[in-house]
């Protein structure tokens, strides 16, 4: 689906969920993640700032990978907390359509004041393997908050 299809409300955060898109749910989640007290608010808006330069944004925690089991160790951690209203993720990520891009957005963002690690993941190989299949040139940039 085209980026346009579902563009980012600029009221986002001002209008009910169901009439909020998918990605602006990530972005709420986000806000609500184990980041929500490290200036996540401004990060959220720097990212917003800069919409050119990416495609989509999750929040997630994966688990490890090991032993083959379906269910991963740690897996699960964001259906052990959300019942107490936790959205107990770590990291975020974020397509881009290529390295400088994923730069260009790094830079931005200064990692000390949002406390956070900032990856850049670019062999094509391992792109193509985690986002199932696609177009040779994206990258992924992870965020991640201890």
């Amino acid at each position: 689906m085209p980026r346009h299809a579902h563009p980012i409300d600029p009221e986002f955060g001002q209008h009910l969920l169901r009439d909020a898109t998918v990605q602006e749910i990530q972005l709420e989640l986000f806000r609500r993640s184990v980041a929500a007290e490290l200036h996540v608010d401004e990060f959220i808006g720097v990212l917003l700032a800069n919409r050119n330069l990416w495609h989509g944004a999750v929040i997630d925690r994966l688990g490890v990978n090991e032993g083959g089991f379906w269910l991963q160790p740690s897996s699960m951690i964001k259906l052990r907390d959300i019942d107490g209203n936790f959205w107990n993720a770590d990291t975020l990520y974020v397509l881009c359509d290529s390295r400088a891009a994923a730069d260009e957005l790094v830079a931005k963002l200064p990692m000390e004041r949002f406390g956070c690690l900032a990856k850049v993941e670019d062999d094509q190989r391992i792109i193509r393997r985690a986002l199932g299949g696609g177009k040779e040139g994206p990258v992924i940039v992870s965020f991640w908050w201890d």
